[in-house]
């Protein structure tokens, strides 16, 4: 089985000039999906003191490498990155499933929008290797899952997902649901490694085990307030998430350089 350790991984998915065709003079060497990572001109956030990313887009300023959201570096290199946004998309979405980009043309168009949905699912409770299965099915010669699959599948998204959505728009709203609830365990992850204090570390490890389902019966997503409090602790060590920001921007600009 494909084993998963969200906390424990550098990027969710990672993106160079090259992979998007990308020839624009100033165009980044590579662009990463990192939720957590801190924007290098964080003060161009004044709204948003812990200038905290979901994509960042390698860039290298006076003796320093980094990371800059899409608006920061698009505003200062005049360049579109809409291109990557797509490309990183349709990576991040099956991270560890082991689904090429291109998955749409081996699957069945109403299939389309339950495949991410399943992928998340599995992100999020890699135990349920079983999962993997249904996504192999789905996405190899146009296969249909059986009766009984699919509607296990769509219980096990209606236990975790969103509520009160008709047929018709669930599966987006399972995914929008699901996406959030993967990318704060990624997040907390790389919070975790950073020197905090004991109080904020054991805030951060409840958090892990509510989103992971350590806690109850099943995984559950972070409601507002905690949502708040994961946005005040980046505030509070952005100066930690910015050093460790630059070490990985340095690792990888040297092995694209290589």
């Amino acid at each position: 089985m494909t084993h998963l350790d969200l906390p424990q991984l550098r990027y969710l998915a990672r993106v160079t000039a090259d992979e998007v065709n990308d020839a624009q003079p100033q165009a980044p060497l590579l662009a990463l999906y990192a939720p957590g990572l801190p924007c290098v001109y964080h003060s161009a956030h004044p709204y948003e003191t812990a200038a905290t990313l979901h994509a960042g887009f390698l860039v290298e300023r006076p003796s320093e490498w980094g990371f800059a959201g899409r608006n920061c570096y698009e505003q200062r290199y005049r360049v579109s990155l809409a291109p990557w946004q797509t490309a990183l998309r349709n990576r991040h979405l099956l991270v560890g499933t082991r689904l090429p980009p291109t998955w749409r043309e081996t699957t069945r168009k109403d299939y389309w929008k339950l495949v991410p949905a399943l992928a998340l699912l599995w992100q999020v409770e890699p135990d349920k290797g079983f999962l993997l299965g249904y996504l192999q099915r789905l996405t190899t010669n146009k296969q249909a899952l059986t009766e009984k699959q699919e509607e296990t599948a769509r219980a096990m998204l209606r236990e975790r997902g969103a509520r009160g959505y008709s047929r018709s728009k669930e599966l987006q709203a399972h995914t929008r649901v699901l996406l959030a609830r993967r990318d704060h365990i990624f997040e907390l992850g790389r919070l975790a490694r950073l020197p905090l204090a004991p109080a904020d570390q054991e805030t951060v490890q409840d958090f892990l085990a509510r989103l992971t389902g350590k806690q109850g019966r099943y995984p559950r997503s972070l409601t507002e307030g905690q949502g708040r409090l994961l946005r005040a602790l980046e505030a509070q060590y952005l100066k930690e998430r910015l050093s460790a920001a630059k070490r990985l921007a340095e690792r990888l600009a040297r092995e694209m350089k290589r």
